[in-house]
């Protein structure tokens, strides 16, 4: 690897000026602006998903309940299997409307990937999919923290300079308890503000998809996925059964929770632990996510309100 010259760069506290977009998720609690890890065992579907995740960003069309704040949709790919490039045609060609740049960079050079990022940002390119981080690693040991450190100082720039997101696919353990936990070293689990770990095959595309996030809490999420669709298990309990308290519980939050309350999803979650609808704030989260998913709320730039399917 080129040698680096050495830098630093400060500034006093108060000096700074933040930029607001650079702590606005991309997806709400699913995406955020700098790297989110997403890991699993093979064949359990990470790139199907990951896919679903740029659609949802192309279309700006809300994924498992999460909302879209995104000004580029565009999306980059890259890819390291064989046969990448034909997967991702045959599969989002026509969902995409032609949005995906599908790209490969070999090596860990961080000025190419300066390069890159560059030429990213003036593409208007609003998310890199790296699919998958043990062929962009190719020979370094991920379990050395200051090999793996050697992958942060590519990628980073591209979403600390440029503000462009990672999206990072990496593989998990095979041991059954793993639930999807990625299986190299800490240090670039660490980086990540974001970790989506997917596990539990079932039938019919059924999965678990648990979620740890920078300002969101964890959660876990009962899914179905395939290449035609990525949808929450919503509106079943135990048995299978639908539950027909979902409108019940949104009309109690919009007559009962104050404005200040209706904000957001976090906030909306907390409101659900004092009204006596959850037990905690992140299971609160997770139903106001589900009521959306029945159209039963609805959160727009003003606020959660009434979706079209609760009838007054």
């Amino acid at each position: 690897m080129d040698e680096i010259e050495e830098s630093y760069d400060d500034c006093w506290i108060n000096e700074w000026k933040a930029n607001d977009t650079s702590n606005m998720w991309v997806i709400e609690g699913l995406l955020c602006p700098q790297l989110t890890l997403l890991s699993g065992q093979p064949k359990m579907g990470k790139s199907t998903l990951a896919g679903h995740i740029a659609m949802s960003l192309i279309s700006n069309q809300p994924i498992l309940g999460r909302s879209v704040n995104a000004a580029e949709r565009r999306v980059a790919w890259m890819g390291f299997d064989g046969g990448w490039r034909n997967e991702t045609t045959n599969r989002w060609n026509d969902k995409s409307l032609g949005q995906i740049k599908m790209l490969q960079m070999r090596g860990l050079n961080p000025f190419a990937w300066e390069q890159l990022g560059e030429q990213l940002k003036d593409q208007g390119i609003g998310l890199l999919v790296i699919d998958h981080l043990y062929g962009l690693a190719g020979t370094i040991n991920l379990n050395d923290a200051a090999e793996a450190a050697q992958v942060l100082m590519c990628i980073r720039p591209i979403y600390e300079k440029y503000g462009i997101p990672i999206l990072l696919i990496a593989q998990s353990t095979k041991s059954e308890f793993s639930q999807g936990k990625a299986a190299h070293s800490n240090r670039i689990m660490g980086e990540a503000r974001s970790l989506l770990q997917l596990y539990g095959k079932g039938k019919e595309g059924r999965r678990r998809l648990k979620v740890e996030a920078n300002n969101f809490g964890d959660t876990t999420l009962s899914i179905v996925i395939n290449p035609n669709e990525c949808i929450l298990q919503d509106g079943r309990i135990g048995n299978g059964s639908v539950d027909r308290t979902s409108p019940d519980i949104a009309r109690k939050l919009l007559t009962s929770a104050g404005p200040e309350e209706l904000l957001n999803a976090t906030a909306a979650g907390r409101a659900m632990v004092r009204l006596g609808l959850a037990k905690t704030d992140n299971a609160g989260r997770t139903a106001i996510n589900r009521l959306r998913t029945q159209q039963l709320l609805e959160l727009t730039p003003q606020g959660i309100i009434r979706g079209e399917k609760l009838i007054a």
